[in-house]
């Protein structure tokens, strides 16, 4: 049974919901839809995914990691891929993103099954995802669905091409807020815009990414829908170059209900008006007893770092919280590991 308790952000619940009998059965991969996934130390968790489309181009399966250190394999002759069987394979940094893909050759095509095993070298959580590259036709394209709050890192690797997303807000009365739409460039410049209920284009969208990473859907806009879905177009933003360099980004979207989900060690910019919250999360998972150093380094202004370690306090305020940095410039608050098991021990 999935049950929607009295919530004041939505009254329609999206989620996802997989079973499965043990650890070598595959778990089917839908295309351009992200699935979490937990992983322990030395544990492999397999998928499938499976190629019907003759006009395939490109097929690609892209490891983010959350938490700890996960590597992904893949083969369409092996049924079980590891290390040392399979056609390809990525163990890039955890700060980024683990990527293969697969690209059409003459005369042949991608057709077939693809079976994926993702291996955890500690305890990991991570999303993965499947994508086909089909052309530039917008009927042919498949978005790529992103959550609230959570980050995804993504890449774009020719100069001729993009990359779309898609999410879907239900917000009414009260709970309509302003919508930002973030996408931080990592590696090389990027240009994003957004248009509800249809692909934008670079002629033809709502908002569009003149400076800075954000977008700011606000409710007084003329084009501001509280419910629908919203699309996102990504592309190089790129002066005359004479050597393409690999765009990589992050993306999300937010509203004032949002938390942003920290990976460990990996910072995220953010950005923040006078009175109001950025709100983030960060997930414990060490050994009992290591102790957690939350830093917030400001690029303009003066923010605050304000961080609850209650689940009582989801939203610290200025009146509400456990630890408040006060100093101005850089701040840092230390959390030794005990206080953390003896506030939540869970």
């Amino acid at each position: 049974m999935i049950h929607a308790p009295h919530s004041i952000f939505s009254p329609i619940s999206h989620f996802s919901i997989v079973a499965h009998h043990n650890e070598t059965s595959h778990i089917k991969l839908r295309e351009g839809i992200p699935l979490d996934q937990i992983v322990e130390n030395h544990q492999i968790r397999y998928f499938e995914f499976a190629v019907r489309d003759f006009e395939a181009t490109e097929v690609s399966f892209t490891l983010n990691s959350h938490h700890g250190d996960a590597d992904i394999y893949v083969s369409r002759i092996e049924k079980y891929p590891d290390i040392n069987n399979n056609e390809m394979k990525s163990s890039r940094s955890r700060r980024f993103s683990d990527e293969v893909t697969f690209v059409k050759e003459d005369k042949k095509n991608l057709l077939g099954v693809y079976y994926i095993a993702v291996q955890g070298f500690e305890y990991s959580t991570y999303t993965i995802r499947a994508s086909i590259t089909r052309g530039s036709e917008i009927l042919k394209i498949v978005p790529t669905q992103i959550a609230e709050g959570i980050i995804l890192n993504d890449a774009i690797n020719s100069a001729d091409a993009k990359k779309y997303y898609q999410f879907k807000t239900n917000m009414y009365g009260e709970g309509i807020t302003d919508i930002k739409v973030s996408v931080t460039s990592v590696v090389g410049k990027v240009k994003f815009y957004v248009k509800s209920n249809e692909f934008p284009t670079e002629i033809n969208y709502d908002y569009v990414s003149e400076e800075g990473n954000d977008i700011i859907m606000r409710t007084s806009d003329s084009k501001f829908q509280p419910v629908g879905n919203k699309y996102i177009l990504v592309i190089p933003d790129s002066n005359n170059e004479t050597n393409f360099i690999a765009r990589k980004y992050s993306i999300k979207y937010s509203t004032s209900n949002s938390i942003t989900e920290l990976k460990k060690d990996v910072p995220v910019l953010g950005t923040v008006n006078v009175q109001s919250y950025d709100n983030y999360k960060f997930t414990y998972i060490e050994t009992k007893g290591a102790d957690v150093t939350i830093s917030l380094t400001p690029l303009t202004g003066n923010p605050n770092l304000l961080v609850s370690i209650d689940p009582q306090k989801s939203f610290p305020t200025i009146q509400n919280y456990d630890f408040h940095s006060k100093k101005d410039g850089k701040d840092s608050i230390f959390i030794a590991g005990d206080k953390l098991f003896n506030t939540n021990p869970s």
